[in-house]
């Protein structure tokens, strides 16, 4: 337990800095830097042959797609379509050497997990900062910690009041109790995140706002939806862990595991999060939703 404090309080500062430097290049290079951490993790989980090649096609269309915003050549069916190719080349050219359902499998992994990493940095793009101040820092921190605080909700919840398994094939010490209080917390997490923004808005950006009953139901409907969500992509994570006979992802991150484990709730949320902030620009920001 005391190393996986330890190892949170390191992860809290590396997200406070993100959140701090989200508007610049920094968020970019974090995200990438995970999403390459991720593919490492599929590639050494799912153990197939052969499949070297489609990482590193993987890790270049990633990289493009995290760094599109500082690229010259801004393309969205540019890496579709190398993935395309990618993805029917290996399996023309090596259909006698692989087993198709494994690569499918592992090289499918790793395009969600792309999504996932690439939705984290695309909310400053649809909320630039010169239109919409913070708002899509907020979005970003929300993400995260409706995943990561309403993970530990649920776990000090079922702790303290699980009786009923909700997956156990899956994930034994998960409970309907541990379940229901990460929603409840989430909710609760999402209004406070809201009403925090709301007065470093309207006292460090001197950018007054009105915070309505209407707004604040919103919110936590939307940390309630959030939190549902992640469980998908934690139960997810769990299942593929139990398909290919490990416990984490890696040892990267000591007491949580690896990236995949730390972000499989994220990963899920973040795309979600991405049509939500298209919604908030489109009414002209987070405050007028």
């Amino acid at each position: 337990m005391k190393t996986r404090i330890i190892s949170g309080i390191g992860i809290f500062a590396v997200l406070t800095f993100t959140v701090l430097f989200y508007n610049t290049i920094f968020s970019n290079i974090a995200a990438l830097r995970a999403y390459l951490m991720s593919l490492v993790e599929i590639k050494n989980a799912f153990n197939v042959k052969n499949t070297r090649t489609s990482f590193v096609v993987l890790a270049i269309v990633g990289t493009y797609l995290i760094m599109i915003e500082y690229l010259p050549i801004k393309s969205a069916m540019l890496p579709i379509v190398v993935l395309m190719a990618c993805y029917g080349t290996v399996t023309v050219f090596n259909f006698d050497k692989i087993d198709i359902r494994s690569v499918s499998s592992s090289f499918m992994y790793g395009i969600y997990s792309m999504v996932g990493f690439f939705s984290l940095i695309l909310y400053k793009s649809v909320l630039p900062f010169n239109s919409f101040d913070y708002d899509a820092s907020f979005l970003f921190s929300m993400s995260i910690l409706i995943a990561w605080v309403g993970d530990s909700a649920a776990y000090f919840s079922g702790f303290l009041f699980g009786k009923h398994k909700m997956a156990p094939k899956l994930s034994p010490k998960k409970t309907i109790e541990g379940a229901i209080g990460g929603i409840l917390w989430s909710g609760v997490l999402s209004m406070g995140l809201l009403y925090l923004y709301s007065i470093i808005k309207q006292n460090l950006i001197n950018s007054p706002v009105t915070i309505g009953t209407d707004t604040i139901i919103l919110w936590a409907f939307i940390g309630v939806f959030g939190y549902a969500l992640g469980m998908i992509g934690d139960l997810f994570a769990s299942a593929v862990k139990r398909q290919v006979g490990i416990k984490d992802y890696s040892n990267l991150i000591p007491g949580h595991g690896g990236i995949l484990d730390r972000f499989d709730s994220v990963i899920i949320i973040s795309p979600a999060f991405v049509i939500l902030s298209s919604y908030i620009a489109s009414q002209g920001g987070l405050f007028n939703v």
